[in-house]
């Protein structure tokens, strides 16, 4: 089985530098955009006077896209960018739930001092401050963590399963609906 030197990305063992360079002006642009000729003419555009650029070199690039398989090359370089990318957004959600918690926590650790404090010497928060401070973190907490804050059960009579036909549910929306717009 043979074994491979490098990422497709990087630059292949057989790839000279000139036709490496181009693949990169190549796998670098966006991905709904990319085309060899986009990538030739930027290059081009950026040094008018270098070889490597007249009509000549744009027949190159297209034998050097097949010869290096710069199309699947590029597509693996997507797939390693979407990777990191989603791997950085992992992290800062996950950052951002950890803050929230942390939050969460002091409004109910606090809440539960000021109510201590209260118990112990003069008043001061209002109690029902200090219980919604719980309360707030309490919640805050289970939302963070998935877990549900409240609880509806919906049941037919003598808690038997609710029977609603696809009209009749119809019917419940649109009077929701007209009870809103009122």
């Amino acid at each position: 089985m043979a074994t491979t030197c490098c990422e497709p990305w990087e630059w292949q063992p057989a790839e000279t530098p000139k036709a490496f360079a181009a693949f990169c002006a190549y796998r670098d642009m966006p991905p709904e955009t990319r085309s060899i000729r986009h990538a030739w003419e930027a290059v081009r555009g950026q040094a008018p006077r270098q070889t490597g650029t007249g009509p000549r070199a744009a027949r190159q690039w297209h034998d050097w896209s097949a010869k290096y398989g710069w199309v699947a090359r590029s597509a693996a370089w997507d797939r390693e960018q979407d990777g990191i990318v989603r791997a950085r957004l992992a992290r800062t959600v996950a950052d951002a739930r950890q803050r929230r918690l942390a939050e969460a926590r002091w409004l109910h650790v606090t809440g539960w001092d000021k109510l201590r404090e209260m118990a112990a010497a003069e008043h001061t928060i209002p109690a029902a401050v200090a219980l919604r401070m719980i309360e707030l973190g309490h919640t805050a907490e289970r939302l963070d963590a998935g877990e549900a804050t409240e609880r509806a059960e919906v049941s037919g009579p003598a808690g038997a399963p609710l029977v609603v036909s696809v009209a009749q549910l119809g019917a419940m929306v649109r009077r929701a609906k007209q009870d809103g717009e009122q």
